[in-house]
Order: structure tokens, then C-alpha cells, then sequence
């Protein structure tokens, strides 16, 4: 969604706040379709840091082609999704069972 909707003239700080924000506001149908499968807040919280990340870096490389943007917020995705879930299993350690 960045990609295609910042322009590539402005200035790079510009190009990173915007995205940023388009990122964030993009992931927002997704707590609304699954959040009553894994919980608003797990959804929220992961998806909001990769879409703010991915929008950031998707509008500010200004990749060639759709394929390479959506290939850089795919990687930045699963790079998020894996230092979340590893933070989150460092915090709560393991869970006692009764």
C-alpha cells in the first residue's frame, strides 16, 4: 500500500512517516476479519509493528516493480513475527500447568 501510494519526489523522512502510517491503517481490516480467531490483541500487536515497518521500508526503497515491495514487506513481516514471538517466549517463559 505505500509503495504505490507515496510518491517517490518527496523527501525521504516524508516517504518513512507516511508509510508508516499507511502500514499501520492497512492492517486494520485484518484485527477486524480474525480477530475472533486469535484475539484482537495478538493480531493488533503484531500486525501493527510489520505493517508500520514494511510501509516504512516499502515507501522509502522505491522498489522497481509490485513484486519487489511486496517481496521487502514479506521479509520484513516474518522478521517482526519472529523476534515478537521470541521476545514474547523470553518474557513468559513456560507456562506451569496444574
Amino acid at each position: 500500500v505505500a509503495w504505490m501510494a507515496v510518491p517517490s519526489d518527496f523527501h525521504f523522512l516524508a516517504q518513512m512517516l507516511m508509510g508508516m502510517v499507511l502500514g499501520a491503517v492497512s492492517t486494520l481490516p485484518l484485527v477486524a476479519l480474525f480477530s475472533w480467531l486469535a484475539g484482537g490483541f495478538e493480531i493488533l500487536v503484531l500486525s501493527m509493528q510489520a505493517g508500520m515497518l514494511a510501509g516504512m521500508t516499502g515507501a522509502m526503497t522505491g522498489s522497481a516493480s509490485p513484486g519487489g515491495a511486496a517481496f521487502e514487506g514479506l521479509l520484513v513481516g516474518l522478521i517482526v513475527q519472529l523476534l515478537l514471538h521470541a521476545l514474547d517466549r523470553t518474557l513468559g517463559g513456560e507456562v506451569a500447568r496444574g
